[in-house]
């Protein structure tokens, strides 16, 4: 199950991101989309040094905090509650020196760039983009995504395979504009033909399973590009659109 869980270096030893986990492993497992948990913290922690290869968007939803860091080199004192965020920009040591807090649970996703490469399409180099990160921020949009994908991870994965990559992908892009280096991409649409291919394509397969891949293939688009510019066509997602 190692591979359905967010790991981290601290003080140098591979471990979940917390030692508290809120979930259940079955639950992971059925999820096809970006790695994805639900953790508690201690009220109180002394130094440690943090690590992660790949980027991690926390979201707190439970209790407040406070600790003092090291971040990029900057000795940060940060405050926590309901609502905030960290997005750590991955391949990057965090040290903390203090850690207070009551009642702490925090909501996170990893984004594993070969994970996101399997379903967005190296073409369009999504995953190659490096992320500034930021030590605390509040993102409405972003909150209610990753609500959006634990719900599901919570009640089954009933909405299957095209909703999970869907919730993931529009996560992992919304990130990159929000933290990515280098230029906004122009917004991008789907002309006529295109649109009427991806129909076809979702009418065909309504009895069989579905991602994204297919309909981006239809399209003749990488995945990252498909899912932006169907939504800018039709002001809603392919998923939205099967129901």
């Amino acid at each position: 199950m190692d591979q359905h869980q967010i790991w981290v270096e601290r003080d140098h030893r591979r471990t979940l991101l917390s030692e508290r986990p809120q979930y259940q492993l079955d639950d992971l497992a059925r999820w096809t989309g970006l790695r994805m948990g639900c953790f508690a913290f201690p009220n109180q922690a002394g130094k440690a040094h943090f690590y992660s290869a790949n980027p991690l968007i926390s979201l707190f939803v439970g209790g407040h905090a406070r600790a003092d860091v090291q971040w990029r080199l900057r000795s940060r004192s940060l405050a926590f509650r309901c609502g905030d965020m960290t997005c750590f920009p991955g391949d990057m040591e965090m040290r903390r020196s203090m850690w207070r807090a009551d009642g702490a649970r925090t909501l996170a996703v990893e984004i594993d760039r070969a994970r996101l490469s399997s379903f967005v399409g190296a073409d369009e180099g999504l995953a190659d983009k490096t992320l500034t990160g930021q030590a605390h921020f509040t993102d409405d949009d972003l909150a209610r995504l990753m609500g959006a994908m634990w719900q599901e991870i919570q009640t089954g994965c009933q909405n299957g395979r095209l909703y999970a990559e869907s919730l993931s992908l529009g996560l992992a892009s919304h990130v990159f504009r929000r933290f990515g280096a280098g230029p906004q991409a122009a917004k991008a649409s789907l002309n006529a033909t295109q649109l009427s291919r991806v129909e076809q394509c979702l009418r065909a397969r309504l009895a069989e399973p579905i991602g994204l891949s297919h309909l981006a293939e239809a399209a003749g688009l990488s995945v990252s590009h498909f899912a932006r510019s169907y939504r800018n066509t039709t002001g809603t997602s392919p998923y939205r659109r099967l129901l």
